[in-house]
């Protein structure tokens, strides 16, 4: 006689004896892993927000710990490059000048004129040679800690790209960030309004992309890879960086 059962775990899932292929055993089966389908789904999505939650929580203590050091060691840099603007000017001006002030020049008295006063006053003009010397070395360091800084600053922004944030509704979308596609249909993703030089947004298509769902990538105004339309995201699994050259969006 034909068996109603289908096929379980306990027998690594195969037909039982007698099982009968028919309609019914079909849509049993197949009801079967449609639920154990979305029940997987479900545990991804979770996994994905658990990712994402991570994401964002690691960026804010980066900036937590990270920027007011940053802060106070750009007012250091600022203050040395001051001073040593300063210096340079009082050398520089030095170096032009056609007189000297009477008050910096110091005369032997008659008839003492040796060779110990003319050391003294070599002495002194290696002294100020060796303080400008110094302050210039000082003004390379500060050139080297400044390019250090805006490393620095880079690294932080490619930080922050890294932190995707889920999207399933329409979004006005800010600089600096990435965006996963997530739900909704045909959504709304309006570019700011305002960019400046360099900055840069990334997309990616969170595998919801298909011939009915199909985001549209709002130019606020601006052009796209000079287009003065919107751009309509139809292509699954897209994944690229949009950035303002200044006068255009373009695509990366």
């Amino acid at each position: 006689m034909p068996s109603t059962a289908l096929p379980s775990a306990a027998d690594d899932y195969a037909a039982p004896p007698g099982m009968n292929i028919g309609k019914a055993a079909w849509d049993a089966a197949l009801t079967s892993i449609g639920a154990r389908l979305r029940a997987a789904e479900a545990i991804r999505a979770d996994f994905q927000a658990l990712i994402d939650a991570g994401a964002g929580q690691a960026l804010q203590v980066i900036q937590a710990n990270v920027g007011p050091q940053l802060a106070a060691l750009q007012q250091e840099i600022a203050a040395a490059q001051a001073a040593l603007i300063t210096a340079q000017g009082k050398i520089d001006a030095l170096i032009n000048s056609t007189t000297i002030e009477a008050s910096a020049v110091i005369f032997a008295p008659a008839g003492t004129v040796s060779s110990t006063t003319v050391q003294a006053a070599i002495a002194e003009v290696a002294s100020d040679a060796a303080a400008t010397t110094t302050a210039i070395a000082a003004k390379a360091d500060a050139s080297a800690l400044a390019s250090a800084v805006s490393d620095f600053h880079t690294a932080l922004a490619a930080v922050k790209t890294a932190a995707v944030v889920s999207v399933s509704a329409p979004t006005m979308l800010v600089a600096g960030r990435a965006y996963r596609i997530a739900g909704g249909v045909s959504i709304m993703l309006t570019l700011p309004d305002a960019p400046a030089a360099g900055d840069t947004i990334r997309i990616v298509d969170g595998e919801v992309i298909s011939s009915s769902n199909q985001p549209v990538l709002a130019r606020n105004g601006r052009t796209i890879m000079g287009q003065a339309s919107d751009m309509t995201l139809d292509a699954p699994g897209v994944d690229f960086s949009i950035w303002w050259n200044g006068a255009d969006w373009r695509l990366s």
